[in-house]
């Protein structure tokens, strides 16, 4: 089935899906909106581009656990919470004027929403996914990027390929491999603080625990697959050994730090 078309099926909970809040034109979806929502002026300007962009939700969905990269992290705490856990808050999706698919995954919150923007991607593009097939069409950033409109022109206007206007975007967020891994292990402390902040005052341990765990997850697998798609890695310290560059790979997962699932229980 044609991908548009797969992703406009999906049901929303106006149509008894309790897993998505919406799935229909931007122009409607903002039409609900009250006029102090955070993000009503964002939507208005993307709407000035074209009208017929529409846009996916909190979008909640599950993973595959058999997938290699998923099995190497070896993440077991993902495979203790609930099901449809991963909650995506916003795809924006149509077809450039020439009809080819394009998608845009949007994130709220600082630069750190990026690094997990670009978890959602992977966990939505991998194999039996709903994007899978969006791979190369579709970017993932945060809604406060300083690129974020330049990166739709291109995207939708321009016709540049998603994976050059991904780098775009990466460029302003992080500036070497280093400085990702760097980020992503002080992103994945951070959710360490907040959890044992949150986890005191909110009587719903489960609200600060099943979220923790999915972004901690995001985390793991954005900097394994990363990892393995460094080019330069593979072929200066790892010496075009592939298994070198997984083992990398593998302790750079291994290395984002997070609390243990019966530990946040017992808090």
């Amino acid at each position: 089935m044609d991908s548009y078309v797969t992703l406009t099926n999906i049901l929303d909970q106006r149509r008894g899906n309790p897993h998505c809040e919406f799935n229909g034109f931007l122009e409607d979806y903002a039409a609900l909106l009250p006029e102090h929502h955070p993000h009503l002026s964002l939507f208005k300007k993307i709407l000035e581009k074209d009208c017929d962009y529409r846009v996916l939700v909190h979008y909640r969905f599950d993973i595959n656990h058999n997938l290699i990269s998923n099995q190497i992290i070896r993440y077991k705490d993902i495979q203790k919470i609930p099901d449809h856990q991963f909650d995506l808050p916003y795809l924006i999706y149509g077809k450039n004027p020439e009809g080819e698919l394009c998608g845009l995954i949007l994130l709220d919150g600082d630069a750190s929403s990026y690094l997990l923007a670009k978890g959602y991607f992977l966990a939505l593009t991998e194999q039996g996914s709903v994007l899978e097939t969006m791979k190369n069409q579709c970017v993932s950033c945060y809604i406060d990027h300083p690129n974020l409109f330049n990166a739709i022109d291109k995207l939708y206007t321009d016709k540049t390929k998603a994976g050059a206007v991904q780098r775009m975007l990466d460029s302003d967020v992080f500036g070497s491999y280093e400085d990702l891994l760097a980020k992503v292990y002080q992103t994945a402390s951070q959710i360490q603080e907040d959890v044992k902040v949150a986890i005191l005052t909110n009587p719903k341990r489960e609200a600060v625990i099943y979220p923790a765990v999915v972004k901690w997850f995001l985390l793991k697998k954005m900097i394994y697959v990363h990892t393995m798609m460094n080019r330069t890695l593979l072929q200066g310290e790892c010496e075009n050994d592939i298994r070198r560059q997984r083992h990398i790979a593998k302790l750079n997962s291994d290395h984002v730090q997070f609390l243990m699932y019966s530990e946040m229980w017992r808090m």
